[in-house]
């Protein structure tokens, strides 16, 4: 996503999604991703337990999950009650000043109808769903997951945070 040379250490960004850590608080981190886009600078999340196995092979230095995860991975973790919710807080952070995202992106897992509109300047997250007649202007971020199932128009740099709108 959006990095703008701006850092947090997870001691920071714990208190901003009122989450524990397990593992090194001191860490830096300078963007954020998709849990296997990740690199060593990054901030990735955890909401669904299939996804477990990632967590051994992740580049990231940390990893949002929910509370009740439990795992012998390596990976630091910032533990909370709602990773989707933390994402999106977190996300907000790595946005430059004039709310622009730096980095453009459509993830290969992402099902895009072939009547959606979807600007090259949008950032289209893991698993996203974007049906019919849906149009995503310039700067739009969706998060992982989300799924537009209907005819909708986003207009520039809407942050899209829900799971699903229908």
């Amino acid at each position: 996503m959006s990095q703008n040379n701006k850092s947090f250490t997870l001691k920071e960004l714990s208190k901003i999604i009122d989450a524990s850590i397990a593992g090194d608080e001191n860490i830096i981190i300078s963007n954020i991703a998709t849990i296997q886009d990740a690199n060593k600078e990054s901030l990735s999340f955890l909401s669904n337990k299939k996804y477990l196995k990632y967590l051994d092979t992740t580049s990231a230095s940390a990893v949002i999950v929910a509370n009740d995860i439990k795992t012998k991975s390596n990976v630091t973790l910032l533990k909370c009650d709602d990773p989707y919710l933390a994402y999106a807080k977190i996300s907000s952070l790595f946005v430059n000043k004039d709310q622009k995202l730096d980095k453009s992106y459509i993830d290969k897992s992402a099902s895009i109808s072939d009547t959606a509109e979807v600007s090259e300047d949008s950032y289209v997250s893991k698993n996203v769903v974007i049906g019919d007649n849906v149009i995503l202007e310039e700067g739009v971020l969706l998060v992982p997951t989300l799924s537009l199932e209907l005819t909708a128009i986003l207009k520039r740099e809407v942050r899209l945070w829900l799971t699903v709108l229908w």
